[in-house]
């Protein structure tokens, strides 16, 4: 019986070593998988963050050459409505300058008859005071 006892005793005893064995191989196999799930998270998190500054990168690029392309689309419409603001302003300025030349030509032509009319009469008075 004691022999019995004994055998059961070191029987339970070689399942608690086994157990013991099992448990820790489960935790080693835990924290193995534990590691390498921590590994794999870390890869997706920096494949991630790298994706998303490329893609920061590219957006900020499209929005600079966007930003660029507005601003001489705008100096374009700009320089266009300079240009046909000069064009208008220099056709006044050459009707103006045409109205004028007009005036002037017209004032040249009354002064001329004056002066004219003024020779006439002084070469009618002197006729006069030769007689």
């Amino acid at each position: 019986l004691e022999e019995e006892r004994m055998e059961r005793l070191r029987m339970d005893e070689e399942l608690r070593e086994e157990h013991l064995r099992h448990l820790a191989e489960m935790r080693e196999q835990v924290d193995d998988n534990k590691k390498e799930l921590n590994e794999i998270v870390q890869n997706a998190e920096e494949r991630l963050v790298k994706r998303l500054e490329d893609q920061v990168t590219v957006e900020r690029t499209k929005t600079r050459e966007q930003i660029e392309a507005f601003i001489e689309e705008e100096r374009s419409e700009r320089l266009k409505a300079e240009a046909e603001r000069l064009t208008s302003l220099q056709k006044r300025l050459q009707a103006h300058e045409e109205l004028t030349l007009q005036r002037l030509s017209e004032q040249r032509a009354r002064w001329e008859t004056e002066v004219e009319t003024l020779r006439q009469k002084l070469e009618a008075q002197a006729l006069k005071d030769k007689q």
